[in-house]
């Protein structure tokens, strides 16, 4: 029996990414799959895109919505997901053809309850994360900070009944990160049977440093530091000493000479130091 797949995406009206991903999801070889579409202000050209897309075939479901975080907008989604296998891909990334097909196929064959794999620029072949793994490996406590973001995690629905985000993390908060790996722990304490699959990639842009972006790689800090510290158990002595240590100060070193770059290395070291000293006190902000 093959499983159905439930991807939540949430916009505030970029209707040409999104065009880019439900004309990735039309040509997927693997049909047994809904979109539910969170329409943060109930954009009209949103709502009409999706009508467009519905009348070619794209199983959608539409929610209008106030403006809202992506955690709070998310939480909207999963209340009306009906598939066994559950994903959050952004309104800028898409799939090859192929993609949902081996995805199902290794959550049925591997019995999995948490799947990951590469978010690359489609363009350039960048990788989003510089800690994905060269090798197939089994998800752990001692890795799950570094084998996946948002838009690669998938989670069986059995492993996140009645979960929700934590809607003071992530996009739209003063935390601005974070939520993702949240869930996913959370997620995975109830039944830690996971794989990271470097085989498969979802495409996602890559947006270089900029100067202009160093207070918003802070707040991104901010979450690593907060979730790290709420979730800290021995397995994550690893996690500490590359994710709050080794990465960051080895990165400022690195690029003393590029600007741009050292900017963005410390605001993330200054907003994961942050974050791991406060914790739960930044929330009540």
């Amino acid at each position: 029996m093959s499983f159905k797949i439930s991807l939540i995406a949430t916009t505030r009206g970029r209707c040409s990414e999104l065009r880019q991903l439900f004309e990735s999801l039309l040509v997927q070889s693997y049909r047994n799959f809904e979109l539910i579409l969170v329409n943060q202000g109930d954009d009209p050209a949103v709502a009409a895109l999706g009508q467009e897309f519905k009348g070619r075939g794209l199983e959608l479901v539409h929610l209008p919505a106030p403006l809202l975080s992506l955690s709070a907008a998310r939480n909207l989604g999963l209340r009306k997901v009906t598939g066994d296998i559950l994903g959050f891909p952004d309104d800028d990334c898409f799939y090859a053809p192929d993609f949902l097909r081996a995805l199902e196929d290794r959550f049925r064959r591997e019995n999995l309850s948490l799947f990951s794999c590469v978010a690359c620029d489609h363009q350039t072949g960048q990788k989003l994360l510089s800690s994905f793994p060269a090798s197939e490996t089994a998800i752990t406590y001692s890795n799950l900070f570094g084998v996946g973001m948002s838009v690669t995690f998938f989670f069986s629905r059995e492993s996140v009944q009645e979960l929700s985000f934590d809607e003071a993390l992530g996009a739209g908060c003063y935390i601005g990160s974070g939520e993702e790996t949240d869930f996913s722990i959370r997620a995975f304490h109830r039944r830690p049977r996971g794989r990271f699959y470097p085989d498969l990639e979802v495409y996602h842009p890559y947006f270089p440093p900029r100067p202009e972006l160093t207070e918003k790689f802070y707040h991104y800090g901010l979450g690593y530091g907060v979730v790290l510290r709420r979730h800290f158990r021995p397995a994550f002595w690893r996690v500490f000493l590359t994710g709050m240590i080794i990465r960051p100060f080895g990165g400022a070193l690195i690029n003393v000479f590029n600007r741009p770059r050292l900017l963005w290395c410390l605001a993330i070291l200054r907003g994961r130091w942050r974050g791991f000293l406060l914790g739960e006190r930044l929330l009540r902000r």
